[in-house]
């Protein structure tokens, strides 16, 4: 213990005070100072420079106990003050032997250091106080660790006060009180759900972190109700001030509030922790089986056929009559947990179900060469899209005005496949959500910037991306400053990509270190305004579920793995040279909705149904330019071979003697086909240009692709490196364009991410030294972005009456070619064109 002679000058109550006084300092996490700690903490642990996380790299620390003792020195008739730094989410109710009680509540990641004050009138003539600790009674209760482990502590610190310190005055919510702005324009994001918190505390930490929405929780993974419920299942820890307190606190100061709540089933690892399904075992899910795969315990909940469906109902109406302003439903699928998920539901409630609405009998077994197997598969995403609707307007009758957002997290990242039944189809019934990072250094940006695509695409007006904001890589060694300012720059690329995208980024915990969380956030704020949902259309990409199914899962094919890579390069392709596009999807093509759009690429789109077919060539015979390739419409929508193309007119290599196995890439361009249809026109490549890219960066294939691309001339063009991401919104009332540019050259050294296909190595070319060329060494390189330099942008038949960058906030004219020329953007930039009348 160190006793240390201060002066302390500071304000109690409104009184000003200085007086001399000692200190009593207990380093915890050194060694020494053991008769201080008497029962329930454990072996000193010094610091852990390989943890991820914050606290445990830059402190020493020991381990407490869920019940522990220590025997503190304290100041005799006086009032003392303990401080503790400590890191932990649960709350520890101490006691000393004199009566008295004090709570401190643990926030995890945002907060350190607590206060305690002791009354004199406990403390007496004593110079030692006898103090137990009793931690609040984790969430799930574990038995991972025999002995129970709470919270690790750095140091406690005593102090004499003369007065006991006032409550905290209230905080004035109107200074600083955040805009009021629909939940997809609100960019500064974060998840925080405790079971319960100290509530100014949480308000006062989401303040300092400058965040404009929090995602907090009425109920948690397990399926408890954290507020009283007649139809949930409630905890026995449950504090009915909680839910109403805190969504009231953010409210005050302008946050918006969202309940994270179970769709089916999440966050359990183990069958026995999910309530429902203990509760209700008569409506859990029964699940198909594959003779290719072997599944451990699998629970989940049957919400698509069984009275669970009403009972979740009602339970989400309860919640929505709190006055949050939006739902995020996490377990948006048909499978079970724990991962690897099987694929549900063939419960007797869904065999009947199926066999009403169909006339089948459900299968038992994954078989892609069944029709009713295939049907089933279908069956399944009409379902969970038909009681995602139904949970929505069951939680509006509560609350009209109530946004809801599910998590898609689709294919092809994570294993994700046709189980989760999930489609990928345009939607404007819900919000939708995606993950947007990984662990693998040469996918960070393949990543992000696909699944951003693709979350905008679903649903323009209510989009979002999803990362932890815990260390995505762990080096050999331990992590460095070097390490810090890598992650910053990933934290506040995944932010930036929000406006850059038109999708609403949020995180998972507090970014550390707290000082990086803010820098990032207050560059987002400086963004905000220039956010739009409304992209410029021009070019679309067909993303086909029925390609992805029943064409991916072709037995003894590597169909699925070269369908994925296929858009994924295309993907690449147009997003490195600057070519405005969104992706297109089935329920589109069915529906003939093709507005803006001058030119469709379909990239392998092997699955075409005649419905599809006919709206395709009605637009091209409208003016409209068709790029197909490779195999695309040589199946129907449910992967059955056709004896021909249904887009035969253009596909007239098919009467050429067949391509050798090793045909050379000059020999397959010299195979491309064009043909008039109507006003427009059709172009056939009888190869993948994006599988090509995606895997060996074939320049003459993509330069195939992009030569019929660009028959069309594009409505905004950049002079500009393929490591800046350039994005084209409209303003307001298509006023104005919104340039959004996003530099992404520390994720793309030499140009190149490295990806070279799903579960393919990373491969790079060039001298360019990266962390994904240094993958599992643990000899990570940092992460810097090289600026960007005089970036032209220049609009087609649109005139311009003023230009400015809004972060730099300069105004720019045209050069002599009618090019606004950006001088730099270093991480993010954004370029206004005001339209003229």
């Amino acid at each position: 213990m160190t006793v240390r002679a201060v002066v302390i000058i500071g304000v109690v109550s409104g009184v000003c005070m200085a007086f001399a006084a000692d200190e009593y300092f207990i380093d915890v996490g050194k060694q020494g100072d053991e008769e201080y700690l008497v029962e329930g903490v454990y072996q000193r642990e010094g610091h852990n420079p390989k943890s991820r996380a914050a606290f445990y790299r830059e402190n020493d620390f020991r381990w407490f106990a869920n019940q522990f003792t220590l025997k503190l020195p304290v100041f005799p008739d006086r009032h003392n003050l303990i401080e503790v730094r400590f890191y932990g989410q649960r709350s520890i109710l101490f006691e000393s032997e004199t009566g008295w009680q004090g709570e401190i509540h643990g926030l995890g990641t945002y907060r350190y250091e607590y206060t305690l004050a002791i009354p004199k009138k406990f403390i007496g003539k004593r110079t030692e106080l006898t103090v137990t600790g009793q931690m609040q009674p984790p969430a799930v209760p574990t038995t991972r660790d025999k002995r129970e482990l709470g919270v690790t502590v750095d140091w406690i610190r005593v102090s004499p006060v003369d007065e006991l310190p006032a409550p905290a005055p209230g905080v004035d919510h109107a200074v600083n009180k955040e805009p009021d702005l629909p939940l997809p324009d609100r960019l500064r994001g974060v998840e925080a759900r405790p079971l319960t918190a100290h509530i100014p505390s949480y308000g006062s930490v989401m303040r300092e972190e400058m965040v404009n929405v929090v995602t907090m929780g009425t109920m948690n993974g397990q399926g408890w109700a954290l507020f009283p419920s007649e139809y949930g299942i409630v905890h026995e820890r449950m504090d009915p001030k909680w839910v109403p307190g805190v969504i009231d606190e953010l409210h005050k100061s302008g946050i918006a509030a969202i309940s994270w709540m179970v769709f089916n089933v999440q966050d359990v690892r183990k069958i026995e922790d999910f309530q429902p399904a203990l509760k209700y075992p008569e409506y859990t899910m029964k699940f198909i089986e594959d003779p290719d795969k072997e599944f451990g315990p699998r629970v989940g909940m049957c919400v698509i056929s069984s009275p669970y469906r009403e009972i979740h109902a009602k339970f989400l109406r309860e919640a929505a009559a709190f006055d949050i302003d939006g739902v995020f439903f996490d377990g948006f699928y048909l499978n079970g947990i724990p991962h690897p998920g099987q694929p549900g539901c063939v419960c007797e409630h869904c065999r009947r179900r199926f066999a009403e609405e169909t006339g089948l009998e459900i299968p038992t077994v994954v078989d892609w060469s069944d029709a009713t197997f295939k049907r089933w598969v279908r069956w399944r995403n009409e379902k969970l899209v038909e009681t995602a609707i139904f949970f929505r307007d069951e939680m509006r009758k509560g609350n009209p005005d109530l946004d809801v957002t599910c998590n898609y997290n689709i294919w092809p990242f994570g294993g994700k496949d046709w189980e989760t039944a999930i489609p990928c189809w345009r939607t404007s019934e819900y919000g939708v959500s995606q993950h947007a990072y990984t662990g693998a250094a040469h996918l960070e940006w393949i990543m992000l910037g696909f699944k951003s695509r693709v979350s905008h695409d679903i649903n323009p007006d209510h989009c979002d991306i999803w990362r932890s904001s815990h260390y995505a890589f762990k080096p050999k060694g331990p992590y460095t400053e070097q390490d810090d300012a890598r992650q910053e720059l990933c934290m506040k690329t995944f932010m930036l990509a929000g406006t850059t995208y038109g999708v609403t980024p949020w995180h998972g915990g507090q970014i550390q270190p707290r000082s990086a969380g803010r820098r990032i956030h207050e560059a987002v704020r400086k963004r905000e305004h220039t956010m739009s949902h409304r992209a410029m259309r021009h070019v679309g990409v067909v993303l086909s579920q029925n390609t992805h199914d029943f064409y991916g899962h072709v037995p003894g094919t590597d169909n699925l793995t070269d369908y994925r890579d296929t858009i994924l390069g295309t993907w690449m392709l147009l997003t490195e040279r600057h070519v405005p596009f969104n992706f297109v999807f089935d329920n589109e093509l069915e529906q003939g909705r093709f507005d803006d759009l001058k030119v469709i690429v379909l990239p392998n789109a092997a699955c075409l149904s005649a419905k599809a077919t006919e709206n395709l060539m009605a637009w091209v015979r409208d003016g409209g330019h068709l790029i197909a390739t490779h195999e695309t419409s040589l199946y129907d929508e449910w992967g059955v071979k056709q004896s021909d193309f249904s887009l035969h007119v253009a596909c007239s290599v098919r009467d050429l003697p067949p391509l050798a196995d090793h045909a050379t890439d000059a020999t397959m361009v010299e195979r491309i086909t064009q043909v008039s249809v109507g006003d427009g026109r059709v172009t056939y490549l009888p190869f993948e240009p994006g599988l090509a890219y995606a895997r060996e960066r074939s320049g003459p294939l993509a330069d195939a692709l992009m030569n019929a691309v660009l028959q069309v001339p594009r409505p905004i063009e950049f002079d500009a490196p393929s490591t800046l991401v350039c994005n084209a919104f409209w303003g307001k009332d298509r006023k104005s364009v919104i340039v959004q540019m996003l530099n992404v050259s520390a994720f793309m050294p030499g140009g190149d991410t490295g990806f070279r296909g799903i579960g393919r190595p990373a491969e790079f070319r060039g001298d360019v030294a990266s962390d994904a060329q240094l993958e599992g060494s643990g000899d990570a390189v940092a992460r810097v972005n090289v600026p960007a330099k005089n970036v032209k942008v220049r609009l087609r038949d649109m005139a311009v009456a003023g230009a400015k960058l809004t972060v730099a906030g300069v105004d720019l004219e045209p050069d002599a070619t009618g090019a606004y020329v950006v001088p730099i953007v270093d991480d993010h930039e954004a370029l206004v064109l005001a339209l003229a009348e």
